[in-house]
């Protein structure tokens, strides 16, 4: 009787594991679509003028409204900012034209 009432058990907390998962699983989706109502998606591409010799790419995933505590008058004046075609100095003295394109927004 002992070796069966410790497998009621097991099967018990194992029932009661499904459960707790199914309940964080839950949780995930809610984040998951809250999430997708302020954060937006932006690509950054840089690539060196002079040469091929150095060209770089990466994705950021931020919320949304960090645009706005920026300090900016209008959202114009921050996607213009933050998204018009820029030419840099990488610090080594060479000069790459850098791009952002927003890839998702809410």
């Amino acid at each position: 009787h002992a070796k069966a009432a410790g497998k009621a058990k097991a099967g018990k907390a194992g029932k009661a594991m499904s459960k707790l998962e199914l309940v964080q699983q839950e949780n995930k989706l809610h984040w998951e679509s809250i999430r997708e109502l302020f954060e937006f998606e932006v690509q950054w591409t840089a690539h060196s003028i002079e040469s091929n010799e150095f060209s770089d790419s990466s994705v950021f995933q931020g919320p949304v409204f960090t645009f706005v505590v920026r300090g900016f008058d209008s959202l114009e004046a921050t996607l213009d900012h933050y998204f018009s075609p820029r030419i840099i100095e990488d610090g080594s003295g060479m000069r790459v034209r850098s791009t952002r394109k927003i890839k998702r927004l809410p």
